[in-house]
């Protein structure tokens, strides 16, 4: 029976360490991709790099509706960047800076707090 859980647990180890592996990935697909100076260029983007060209638009602050994901249908996908592309030529948003610190590995801490929950626990115990 205490194998089972071991090799529960190895998997679910595993699986979080396949996606970490993937998010570092896509973010660095997602970290070359180049502003597009036209509409018309979005017809040529397919698959992975139509959906990280949607997801850097994102990242800076496009007017992309809400309901486009990189799991919506293409033809959604590529009016929604054509449309934030055509915005940008008009002057509606400019590209955010997307700083990187310590806090992009998917965790977010709250620094504010005077006293965290962490030491509040050890207190206790």
């Amino acid at each position: 029976m205490t194998h089972h859980w071991q090799d529960k647990a190895d998997k679910g180890i595993a699986a979080a360490e396949m996606r970490r592996k993937n998010a570092s990935e896509i973010a660095d697909r997602v970290a070359a991709i180049k502003m597009l100076k036209k509409a018309a260029d979005v017809k040529g983007l397919k698959g992975m790099k139509l959906k990280d060209t949607l997801r850097a638009y994102l990242k800076w602050g496009a007017p992309i509706p809400k309901g486009i994901t990189v799991n919506s249908p293409v033809g959604n996908i590529r009016l929604a960047l054509s449309a934030a592309i055509d915005s940008f030529k008009a002057g509606e948003w400019r590209p955010s800076e997307y700083v990187e610190d310590e806090t992009t590995s998917g965790e977010e801490f709250d620094l504010e707090q005077g006293e965290s929950d962490w030491e509040e626990e050890e207190e206790e115990e």
